[in-house]
């Protein structure tokens, strides 16, 4: 008795251990959903005819939600007031705001807005159509819309058509038709009419669906478009297998026997325009004002601009008097301009107040003279305080000695094309004469050479020292201790630093040749961030770009049609495109002591397709595959 019993508990054990041990090869819940909803039913039904309600409903065969449906569905033709658009457990419910147009074909583009409950899978370009007249609009056009300045896409832009064909149109009414671009810059307009029309795009800020503000980005395409549909035949290649072949000559011949294809076509029909690509910009539009006067330092003030100067603004003191030694520093673009103070009176003096005189546009777009008035601040009773606690804190310590700071681009190898450059925080006054020099070393002697420093600027910021390199020598400069002195009357440390030069062997040059360029093309080498490293206008024969450093590099190009060396935005109200640009579509490997001749024929790629990945903004840098 006593044996079976302990039996069953041997057994029961052994039940209990197995299923301990398969606890996690049990149910799980089922794998994860994947799959967006499905349509099981609307109203209207898809390509409905004789529609009259203002209410459309589509029911999906499981929960949903809609994501900022405000945004992201589109309602073509656009309406003046804003539908109300809602989800419903496995209902998505549109109310239109505007009474229904006769004759008229409607899309509700839901875009990206609408996914399941639990998984949010989306249903990505999900959208339906109905007509308020016996026939559905069915023609379609597609494209892209691209930064024009950088070729970037361009997402969330208002894409759309005007039968209108006056060149108001687009700045006094609402299109069509409309749509907005992916994230990949991308478009379609759908359910349109047969006819002829104007593309626009625009950053809609006030999403009144005209272009009524000039900092609003804006496309156009320079001609009209005729929608239609071209029915083109298809050749496809299908395999089958050879069932009558023997087992022996599918193993001795293999695949070249056992397969057997054949070649069928069909008919399929594409709507064109697809491939359109619109460049969009921001008309530049002058509206100079004088935006404020700042004064972080005791001795100097700024005046900032928002648009550039072409005429330098005039800075006139109030209370108190300009003197010769007062500096006055302009930018290239005359847009901020720094007021540099020499007298100690004036530095310990609160409160300075100026006039700023500077040319603006008025009503009739002529330039005049405005004239403000500012004061710049500067709180020297907090200074005083920070020292004096300064001081404190450190009395047991020797007083720390104030020099004048040199900067040098001597601290890593010297380009072999470039002068010694010195620049200072503090205008430099004066200069003592023979305190700066310059060795190079022969053999194991230091050999002074003649030099000279020249200014750069207009106050004294910025010097260099021309020289014609020998890379194969070591070189020392040398400043005298109190041998520079700022406005301020400090005086340097003395400065000794040895440098090399590179050698021509450390360079490449890259020659880049464009066949069929024209006259006035400007070729920029880039970096990785797009920013522009060298700049030289487009030669037939090749264009030199030489002493590269080894890396790699990016190429682009625009058209400068005005000459200016600048790449120009455009202009809708004189209806003009802004400059081409033209990006080489991948990168160039320099390496030492080479030549790289790379030829680019520029027209070879679609707009869309030409600028490399790693060039997009971080946030755009999985936009283009």
């Amino acid at each position: 008795m006593f044996r079976i019993i302990n039996r069953l508990l041997i057994c029961i054990l052994i039940i209990g251990l197995a299923a301990c041990a398969n606890r996690g090869g049990g149910p799980q819940g089922g794998p994860k959903d994947s799959i967006p909803p499905q349509v099981k039913s609307s109203e209207p039904s898809f390509g409905a005819t004789n529609f009259k309600k203002q209410r459309i409903e589509v029911e999906f065969d499981e929960y949903i939600s809609l994501t900022n449906p405000g945004e992201k569905v589109i309602i073509s033709p656009p309406q003046k007031e804003q539908a109300e658009i809602k989800s419903f457990g496995k209902k998505a419910v549109v109310i239109l705001g505007d009474s229904l147009k006769e004759n008229t074909t409607y899309t509700i583009d839901f875009t990206d807005a609408l996914g399941d409950l639990n998984e949010n899978n989306k249903l990505d370009n999900f959208s339906m159509s109905f007509s308020t007249g016996e026939t559905l609009d069915t023609l379609q056009i597609s494209g892209t819309v691209l930064d024009a300045g950088t070729l970037n896409p361009v997402s969330g832009s208002l894409v759309g058509i005007y039968d209108n064909l006056s060149d108001t149109a687009f700045t006094k009414t609402a299109p069509l038709r409309i749509t907005k671009t992916n994230n990949k810059g991308q478009f379609s307009i759908k359910n349109i009419k047969a006819g002829t029309y104007n593309v626009f795009a625009l950053n809609d800020k006030n999403r009144d669906y005209i272009y009524n503000d000039p900092n609003e980005d804006l496309a156009f395409l320079s001609t009209t478009i005729t929608p239609t549909i071209e029915k083109t035949i298809q050749t496809d290649t299908i395999g089958y297998i050879d069932s009558i072949a023997t087992e022996k000559v599918r193993v001795e011949h293999k695949d070249s026997v056992v397969r057997k294809d054949s070649i069928i076509t069909k008919e399929v029909e594409k709507f064109i325009p697809n491939a359109l690509v619109l460049f969009s910009f921001k008309k530049n539009v002058y509206k100079q004002h004088f935006s404020k006067a700042e004064r972080k330092q005791a001795d100097i003030v700024s005046f900032f601009f928002k648009e550039k100067n072409e005429q330098k603004p005039i800075i006139t003191p109030l209370n108190f008097e300009l003197t010769n030694k007062d500096l006055i520093q302009c930018n290239t673009t005359n847009d901020s301009i720094h007021y540099w103070l020499v007298d100690s009176t004036l530095i310990n003096q609160d409160s300075l107040t100026f006039t700023v005189s500077y040319q603006v546009l008025d009503s009739t777009n002529t330039l005049i003279t405005q004239t403000d008035t500012t004061t710049a601040f500067f709180k020297h009773h907090e200074v005083k305080e920070k020292k004096k606690k300064k001081d404190e804190d450190e009395k047991s310590e020797e007083p720390e000695v104030s020099f004048l700071t040199v900067k040098t681009n001597i601290d890593k190898p010297l380009d072999i094309y470039k002068p010694i450059s010195l620049s200072f925080e503090v205008p430099v006054d004066s200069i003592i004469a023979d305190s700066v020099h310059l060795y190079n070393k022969i053999d194991t002697v230091w050999v002074e050479i003649p030099c000279k420093l020249t200014k750069k600027d207009s106050i004294g910021l910025n010097y260099e020292i021309s020289q014609k390199w020998d890379s194969s020598l070591p070189y020392r400069l040398e400043i005298d201790s109190a041998g520079i002195f700022d406005i301020h009357k400090q005086q340097n440390n003395n400065i000794k630093k040895q440098f090399r030069v590179k050698s021509e062997n450390e360079y490449s040059n890259l020659i880049v040749t464009i066949p069929n360029v024209t006259d006035n093309a400007i070729i920029e080498v880039l970096d990785e961030k797009d920013n522009v490293l060298k700049q030289l206008p487009a030669k037939t024969s090749g264009t030199i770009f030489d002493y590269m450093n080894p890396g790699e590099y990016y190429l682009r190009m625009f058209i400068d049609k005005n000459g200016n060396r600048l790449w120009d935005t455009g202009d809708y109200e004189n209806k003009t495109q802004p400059e081409e640009m033209y990006y080489y579509h991948k990168s160039i490997e320099v390496r030492a002591n080479w030549d790289i001749e790379q030829e680019w024929d520029y027209k070879h790629l679609p707009f869309e397709k030409q600028k490399p990945e790693i060039l997009f903004p971080k946030e755009d840098s999985k936009k283009k595959k």
